[in-house]
């Protein structure tokens, strides 16, 4: 493997860090703002806001510059980060940057704009909300009371152009906001075009995390009976954790190589839904299990028993390493990734693989502490 490039921190006049990293041979720069305000930092009055916000500044840069650009430009919205993200020829970079930046500043559009936009957001509402009610729930019985970040995403926007200017002068601050960009990249340029950012009040803001250390103990939850007969598994761990969960679940749950796929498709009842997912949020990773046959539940867990009794053979790690490399390859080329790395949203590939020990230890620590959601009701964790 070439070794990836090294990461250059630039910050503005008011401390707003610029995380860069240069490419050789690249004509585009992937760039990314991101900002440190999701719907866990919503208060009264404010529901939807983050989500509208990122919709709001979309439409708000200018239409000529995007054409110049090539028109790659996107935004996301989500517990507890909004970004706004592109891929654009290396010469359009320091202009997409300035029009992105002058599209989050400005001033918000008039009531009935804000209404119709909130309108626009309700097919991806609509999309969102099935996964996304069974997540929320599960967060909850994970980790219990109110907390912020347990708060479901699928939600319709119940704010007006108040609410969503007073969400914006509470967290628009430079202690929230970072910029991330690899290509073909022009450091001076890159900070010269984001410099009416450093205008920005800062000062330290609190933001959310979820509790640690989390208890050894599984516990289980119920879903709507309109859920359906399926079944989730909530599996958090330490970010220390991170490389050996990732290992974990290319053994176990890869849809083409892992045990888990293969067992469901052998099964009794034999199902083919099965959903495997990595996400890294409020200081942990979070790692998702879902099958949408009820059924098969005991089997995926009888299969992660016998994994624990008997671990994985020399061929599994031997495919799961060459998986891991392919997999390096790939995203050292992919934009999105290499953003979310140069943010910290996304930990750090090591250059040793881990030991098929400390594989068995994370697999034992998630499955210890895991979450089982099940339309049924409780039963035995």
């Amino acid at each position: 493997m070439v070794p990836p490039a090294p990461v250059h921190t630039a910050t503005l006049g008011n401390g707003i860090p610029l995380r860069l990293q240069a490419l050789t041979g690249r004509e585009t720069v992937a760039l990314a703002l991101w900002w440190r305000a999701g719907r866990a930092d919503e208060e009264a009055g404010e529901i939807g806001a983050a989500h509208l916000l990122e919709h709001l500044v979309c439409e708000a840069v200018d239409p000529d510059v995007l054409a110049r650009a090539g028109g790659l430009f996107n935004g996301q919205s989500g517990r507890e980060w909004t970004v706004w993200h592109a891929l654009v020829p290396a010469d359009a970079a320091p202009e997409m940057l300035r029009a992105l930046v002058h599209a989050l500043l400005a001033p918000l559009p008039g009531a009935a704009r804000i209404a119709q936009e909130a309108q626009v957001t309700d097919p991806e509402i609509q999309a969102a909300a099935s996964a996304d009610a069974w997540e929320s729930l599960a967060l909850l019985t994970r980790f219990g009371g109110e907390h912020p970040l347990c708060r479901p995403l699928a939600v319709r926007p119940e704010v007006d152009r108040m609410g969503l200017a007073r969400f914006r002068a509470r967290l628009l601050r430079g202690d929230r906001l970072m910029i991330t960009a690899a290509g073909a990249i022009d450091t001076a340029t890159l900070g010269a075009a984001a410099g009416a950012l450093e205008s920005l009040p800062t000062g330290a803001s609190p933001v959310h995390g979820f509790p640690a250390p989390l208890p050894d103990r599984p516990v289980c939850g119920r879903l709507p009976g309109a859920a359906g007969a399926g079944a989730l598994w909530l599996l958090p761990f330490e970010t220390i954790m991170s490389e050996a969960v990732c290992g974990v679940a290319d053994l176990l749950a890869h849809p083409l190589l892992g045990r888990l796929p293969r067992a469901l498709r052998s099964g009794p009842h034999p199902v083919y839904a099965f959903d495997s997912r990595l996400e890294w949020v409020g200081g942990m990773g979070l790692w998702w299990l879902r099958i949408d046959d009820a059924c098969a539940g005991p089997l995926l867990e009888a299969e992660i028993d016998r994994v624990l009794a008997g671990g994985w053979s020399d061929a599994e790690l031997t495919r799961a390493r060459a998986l891991r490399r392919a997999r390096q390859a790939i995203e050292a080329d992919d934009p999105m990734a290499l953003l979310e790395r140069l943010a910290g949203l996304r930990p750090e590939a090591r250059a040793a693989w881990p030991s098929a020990g400390d594989m068995r230890a994370a697999l034992t620590a998630c499955w210890g502490r895991r979450c089982r959601m099940t339309a049924e009701g409780p039963g035995e964790a």
